[in-house]
């Protein structure tokens, strides 16, 4: 039993500890009634603290393991933190977003698939509906660029209704532009993709948002033949402090595009 459904019972057994003691005192009913009432107030003021000062503790850590990342582009350790965080932690709703946050990291190693993998093991009723969109939203992100196209087309197409809605109502929308994107390239839209990465780059809270972006950028105008416009964007990557992700892919589609400079 959860440590809230202990202090809802607790209550409860402190209202029965009232009756019995109000009635071996032999207290009038409207008295007995009235400790009761006043108690349960005091009681529900206390509970709701302390529930709002769990949530802050909880996202201030949350923050804390960010803010890191962000200062030491450390994934490595960015994931320790969230496994030693996830033994501690046994609250349903906490462990569901401490899950999607260590599927990032994975996606920051470029490590797609077990990102994915990841993110399918989160229980989407213990979830509000702006963060069961961002899960399916990373499910289609991490297909995609795993290469399981057909996946990652699935998952768009069953959410892509709640996808748009997050995005009208400012919630996640680089990442979620971003995933859109990636759909509209596979279905050939190459204008509407083109477009929805200018919204992703625009709308990046965290570098690696904008640099996931650029990189998609890059990688489609090469596919374009425009090949020119792909490699100074690769190389700007290049000058920044990024991710293993963003690394690698830069440093592997800048190679190609030498390459086949070499072979002409």
């Amino acid at each position: 039993m959860g440590k809230y459904w202990r202090s809802v019972l607790n209550g409860f057994m402190l209202g029965a500890f009232v009756f019995l003691w109000a009635d071996f005192m032999e207290l009038p009913l409207d008295d007995t009634l009235w400790i009761l009432l006043t108690g349960w107030i005091s009681f529900c003021v206390v509970l709701i603290g302390y529930y709002f000062i769990i949530q802050k503790q909880f996202y201030r850590k949350l923050w804390e393991f960010t803010k890191l990342l962000l200062d030491s582009q450390d994934v490595s350790g960015y994931l320790r933190q969230y496994e030693e965080m996830l033994r501690k932690t046994k609250r349903p709703g906490h462990r569901q977003i401490l899950l999607m946050n260590y599927a990032t990291g994975y996606s920051l190693k470029g490590e797609y698939e077990k990102a994915a993998e990841i993110l399918e093991q989160v229980q989407e009723q213990y979830l509000p509906e702006m963060l069961r969109m961002a899960k399916y939203q990373g499910m289609a992100y991490n297909f995609f660029m795993a290469g399981e196209i057909s996946k990652g087309w699935q998952v768009v197409v069953e959410h892509y209704q709640g996808i748009e809605e997050c995005m009208k109502k400012g919630y996640g929308i680089s990442t979620m532009a971003l995933t859109l994107a990636l759909g509209a390239f596979t279905m050939g839209h190459i204008q509407k993709g083109f477009e929805l990465l200018v919204t992703s780059i625009q709308s990046g809270i965290v570098p690696w948002e904008i640099q996931n972006a650029k990189l998609i950028w890059a990688r489609e105008a090469l596919l374009q033949d425009r090949d020119k416009e792909a490699a100074e964007i690769l190389e700007e990557l290049l000058q920044e402090k990024t991710m293993p992700n963003v690394e690698l892919g830069a440093r592997r589609l800048l190679g190609f595009i030498k390459q086949q400079e070499k072979l002409q």
